[in-house]
């Protein structure tokens, strides 16, 4: 029988991880982390992901992390942990951990080296993991960027709905509308479908989506608070101006390195946060680097976005 859950809604952020300059887990950041957030209008945080360096962390410095943020979980702020790992029994282990915290959630990235080949493999790798932690909600983190997943992701929610009884909806990043219509039509009102490609957030709105994860809420959440008012109030000019406002920030992110090494940066810049250097293979920007990308993000709509910095 499924179980039964509240949908998860609003902005939830994908945080960095605090890392000290010898490339060591800084968790003495989260208590001011979460606050930050909470002040900007962020309604939750998805830990471990892409954005958190999740796969480059050790099991034990992941689920320390989990622990770190545990207690910040609130009905107005949600803690969603990523479990996925390239083999299956770490995948398992942390949500063993996952299910012994009080959180509201746990999701999983498949391996993006042994990729499933079907619905019905991509169903059984996740059967194995949400097994693991039966009374949290489980959700598949769809990331076809990275995992190079190939399979139909409507097929496979189709079979999740029938299969997995704590499957409680999807993190989706990916900018296929058409999927995400097949994948809508097939969701209940109590599952949530949490979309990931910020530069496209109206056009999710527009859906009908009510929930969202992205890493440049870390640092842009005003700015998408906002978007996300004119929306409802029906104001749709001045939320497509947020958006355009928006993506002209995230174009220069993006030219600068992309969402993580450049992305520390800009949280640091928000923030006021230290976030530390990226681990390896990815690299960090330099001291010129940095000083371009804050010379070309100067300006009224940078202050405007990030709610006047920290």
């Amino acid at each position: 029988m499924a179980t039964t859950f509240t949908p998860i809604t609003g902005l939830i952020a994908a945080p960095f991880t605090p890392m000290d300059q010898n490339g060591e887990l800084n968790l003495s950041h989260i208590p001011a982390y979460a606050a930050f957030l909470r002040n900007k209008g962020v309604s939750g945080v998805f830990v471990a992901g892409t954005t958190g360096e999740g796969l480059s962390l050790t099991l034990e410095e992941r689920m320390a992390l989990a622990e770190a943020w545990v207690p910040f979980q609130a009905a107005d702020f949600q803690i969603l942990v990523h479990v996925g790992a390239n083999a299956l029994g770490h995948a398992q282990q942390l949500a063993r951990h996952a299910g012994s915290l009080p959180i509201a959630g746990m999701a999983q990235m498949l391996p993006g080296f042994f990729a499933p080949a079907s619905p019905e493999d991509l169903l059984v790798s996740c059967q194995q993991v949400a097994k693991e932690a039966p009374q949290l909600p489980f959700f598949y983190y769809h990331l076809p960027g990275m995992t190079r997943l190939k399979v139909s992701i409507p097929d496979f929610v189709a079979l999740a709905l029938e299969r997995i009884p704590n499957f409680a909806g999807l993190k989706f990043t990916e900018e296929n509308l058409v999927d995400v219509i097949r994948i809508m039509e097939l969701l209940s009102p109590q599952h949530s479908f949490l979309f990931g490609v910020d530069e496209i957030h109206l056009a999710a709105l527009g859906l009908g989506i009510k929930g969202a994860v992205g890493s440049t809420y870390n640092y842009l959440g005003p700015g998408f608070v906002q978007l996300r008012k004119a929306w409802e109030r029906g104001d749709h000019a001045e939320a497509k101006a947020w958006q355009v406002r928006l993506n002209r920030i995230i174009l220069h992110l993006i030219a600068a390195g992309g969402g993580v090494k450049a992305g520390k940066y800009l949280m640091e810049l928000a923030s006021g946060l230290e976030m530390g250097p990226c681990r390896l293979p990815l690299g960090n920007l330099t001291e010129e680097e940095k000083g371009q990308l804050a010379q070309a993000l100067s300006g009224e709509a940078w202050e405007v976005c990030t709610g006047g910095g920290g």
